[in-house]
């Protein structure tokens, strides 16, 4: 495994930027992931919520107090990075050596909508790796905790394969977007789209036909400043 070595300095760097860019593509948003089973060829998919308390656990930082101790703040350690106001002296890397590879890994994670091709269920091979189901590529993996409301929540940044990590891996159809917010129940706005793949042509259980706009209009909207298992 390749080796990566940052400062404080960089990784203030890293998870400043990567904390705006959250909170200007992926906060409060969620996102419906459409994928093909390799094993059954069904249609499957997941629902994704990104919150401002998700943002650390993909950072590998912890945030410490003027004494030394742990602050176990999510919502306190992104609102220092949004405002640039988090300092070398109050924050510590993982003691397990994993921030190297999640700082490495979090830039491409936060602007997974340019590459995530694959989905795969966990397969749990890591004892200290608690994740459900994971998107990604060869080179990078998103991982998503299932929440008590059947949503997935992003908990880990990993610059792995993901065929390494789950039995199988699934080609990700299509990826959709929408604000987290009981007004908008529904799905409209594609954010990928694998190529030749039509929405509507696709033979979707009904409990996910419910989840997308009826009248198919769809808008392709992907961001144009980035250039860098659950079934019915």
């Amino acid at each position: 495994m390749t080796h990566f070595t940052y400062s404080k300095k960089d990784a203030i760097r890293i998870i400043t930027k990567a904390a705006k860019d959250y909170e200007r593509l992926l906060e409060n948003q969620n996102f419906l992931f459409i994928y093909r089973n390799r094993s059954t060829r069904h249609i499957e998919h997941f629902q994704t919520l990104f919150t401002a308390r998700n943002f650390q656990h993909l950072t590998g930082i912890h945030l410490m107090d003027k004494d030394g101790r742990q602050v176990k703040n999510n919502i306190q350690f992104y609102a220092k990075c949004i405002r640039n106001r988090l300092s070398e002296t109050e924050i510590r890397f993982k003691p397990d050596g994993t921030t190297p590879l999640k700082l490495t890994a979090l830039p491409r994670v936060i602007n997974f909508l340019s590459s995530s091709k694959m989905a795969a269920v966990y397969h749990e091979i890591r004892p200290k790796l608690a994740v459900d189901i994971l998107a990604g590529t060869t080179n990078f993996c998103l991982g998503f905790t299932c929440d008590k409301r059947g949503y997935y929540m992003p908990s880990s940044a990993l610059l792995e394969d993901i065929r390494k990590l789950s039995r199988e891996s699934h080609q990700i159809l299509a990826i959709l977007s929408k604000p987290a917010s009981a007004s908008t129940p529904r799905y409209q706005n594609i954010r990928y789209l694998a190529k030749g793949v039509q929405l509507e042509k696709l033979p979707l259980l009904p409990c996910l036909n419910a989840l997308l706009e009826l009248n198919l209009q769809y808008s392709y909207q992907f961001e144009p400043q980035i250039n860098h298992n659950l079934v019915c």
